[in-house]
Parts: structure tokens; sequence; C-alpha cells
């Protein structure tokens, strides 16, 4: 009784958005945050929520850490299950509480029955799903690892997913906006480790998106148009990347960040691996060494290119056969692009260096 078809304004928010989203031919994605729900709410039970008129709202009134009821598990899974039958997500994505051993919200039973629910649903439908949650106790064999304003410091062998906002995630005016460069460039590092982006945009009050937030999604647009072939469609190389910027990873860990440089260097290959980007997260210096790159032999028509840039580039090969690139001589104002700089290398037969 307390969603908004039975409260004001009478709409149904998730279908008019399902419905915009799909005309656009984009992905539908259905966020679920209400396993926490039973341990958010046990402090309202010293006040209007011991009432049982708001159970509905405020869960069925408990003592603090008791264990959650068969009738909260069964409106859990319930609610989930609703959505995928009325909205056919392609992604759902879980919030804490539903995998983690210290909340104790959701029972292995439930988390199961969720999973086996909407992967049968999708079987049915012939429809190629995935679910994202948190817990990386229960990541194997379920879904897509998720971290929240944070992402993984290593290249896996599995994809993830970085959710993250372009500033505030919702209609909160304290916290700032994060930078064009900034977003692109960890964008491309999350790539380059076998990641995705989830990028939150956070409307005002009137459901707009704010002037900055809409600059920042052009900005990186511009830069994906240019440089999106080195990200689309593309896998991660042998190492993710070279440089002297170490960041953290986990969730929440972006707050520690350092900015990257023009020294830093992160690697994305073609699906047959015949093409390997280069991709350097400033402009970079005359001559660039990647040290990562051992060319082991050159084939017929072999070529460098700095994407967005006409006119093929300069190299040559050290003596340890490392790739040394040469940087062409463009003006800041007639360069490709801004933030990081992509250059796809073909016709090489290119192994990882090992130093002996």
């Amino acid at each position: 009784e307390w969603d908004s078809m039975d409260q004001k304004p009478g709409r149904d928010f998730t279908a008019e958005l399902q419905k915009a989203i799909r005309k656009r031919g984009m992905k539908f994605i259905a966020t679920f945050h209400h396993a926490f729900s039973w341990r958010y709410f046990e402090p309202s039970y010293k006040f209007d929520g011991a009432d049982p008129k708001y159970a509905g709202l405020y869960c069925q009134a408990h003592e603090p850490g008791a264990e959650p009821t068969p009738e909260f598990l069964a409106q859990w899974l319930g609610k989930v299950n609703e959505v995928v039958e009325k909205y056919e997500p392609d992604l759902t994505w879980f919030d804490f509480g539903m995998g983690d051993e210290k909340r104790k919200c959701i029972t292995p039973e439930y988390r199961l029955r969720m999973f086996a629910d909407y992967y049968n649903w999708a079987v049915r439908n012939n429809r190629q799903v995935d679910v994202a949650h948190k817990h990386p106790d229960i990541h194997q064999h379920t879904g897509i690892l998720d971290f929240e304003r944070g992402r993984e410091d290593r290249l896996t062998p599995y994809p993830w997913l970085t959710d993250t906002s372009v500033g505030p995630w919702f209609n909160q005016k304290s916290s700032p906006y994060k930078t064009a460069n900034d977003l692109v460039d960890v964008l491309i590092d999350i790539v380059s480790k076998n990641g995705c982006m989830l990028l939150n945009v956070g409307p005002a009050a009137d459901g707009t998106i704010p002037r900055e937030a809409r600059q920042l999604l052009f900005d990186i647009g511009e830069w994906l148009r240019v440089n999106g072939e080195a990200i689309y469609k593309t896998r991660p190389w042998k190492v993710f990347g070279e440089g002297p910027t170490k960041n953290t990873g986990g969730g929440f860990s972006e707050r520690k960040d350092k900015s990257y440089t023009s020294k830093d260097i992160r690697f994305t290959r073609s699906k047959d691996s015949r093409i390997l980007y280069v991709i350097v997260l400033d402009w970079p210096d005359k001559q660039m060494t990647i040290e990562s790159v051992k060319i082991a032999n050159t084939k017929s028509g072999e070529r460098i290119q700095l994407l967005g840039h006409d006119g093929d580039i300069g190299y040559s090969v050290n003596n340890e056969k490392q790739l040394v690139i040469q940087r062409p001589d463009i003006l800041p104002e007639h360069r490709p692009c801004q933030h990081a700089f992509a250059f796809k290398l073909t016709g090489f037969e290119i192994e990882l260096y090992e130093a002996e």
C-alpha cells in the first residue's frame, strides 16, 4: 500500500522508465534495496514502527537482531519476482543485505530461489540476463560481483561491475561532481581489468538532469566518439596496464583515488587479438616506451594509429624488443580528444615482456 500507484501521484514510474529506455534501444536494469529493510528499520520500533498498521512500511516489528520471518522472506522474493515478470529487466542489481552473514537478512534458501526464478524465467523467455550483487562469498556461479564507488585493483578472469555516480546519487547539492577526466580515466581502468561501469546520474528535485551532470555525459560521449573502438566489444589483454599510479581496490575505495598521469597506460584488445589498444591516460611524452609490450615479429602492413588523428604514428623497437611509440607533435587545440589517448596497434606479433 506504500507504492506510487496506491499513493500520490498514482503513477507506475518503473513502467514509464522501462518504456522510455526500451524505446531508445537501451538495456533496462531493476535495482533492489529492500533486503536490508529487515535491519534498517529496527530503531523505528521504539516509535511508530511498532504500530502494526505501518508494517508494510517498516516491516513487521521485531527485536533487534531477530532472524527474518518466513513472511518477510516470502515478501522479499515476491517483490523481486513481480518486477521480473512485469518489467522484464535485462539485469537485476542488489544492494547490501542479500548475501552477507553479518546482517543476516536473506537466508541461503531464499537467495537460491531468487537466482533460480530469474534465470529460469530467462530460459523460458529466451532472454540473456544476469544478477549483480556485492557479496564475494556467493559470487561464484551466481552473477556479477559489484563494487559500489570502487573497483578491482587487478585483472580478473571473471567480469565485474563498478557502480558509481557523476556526483550525488540523488538530489543532494552538498556532494561535488567529478571531472570528466577522472570519469574517463576510471572507465578505461575498469575495462582494462575486465569490468564494466554502471554510472548513476542523479536527477534534480523536478526530475531533470542537472546542467553539470549533462555536461559530464556530453564530455564522456565525445571521448567515446573518438575512442569507442578501444572500449566497446573489447577484451582485456594479458596485463591491465603499467605506470606509477597505484590505487586500492574494493568497495568505497574511490575516495582514496590518486589521479592518473601521462605515465599511466592501460591495455585492451579486439576479440580476435589482432589489435592491441594502448591507452595513455594523459598526453604522453615525445617518446614513450611501452614496457609491457614485446614485439616478437611484424607482419606486412603493420601500423600504429592514434585514434582520431590522420596518419600513421612512428615507432621503434629497443634492444629489449619493447615498443617505443613516437608521439606526434600536435597543439593542444588540435589533439583528437581530451583526457586519454588511444594508440591502435595492427599487424604486430605481440608478447608480454618479461625481464630475464
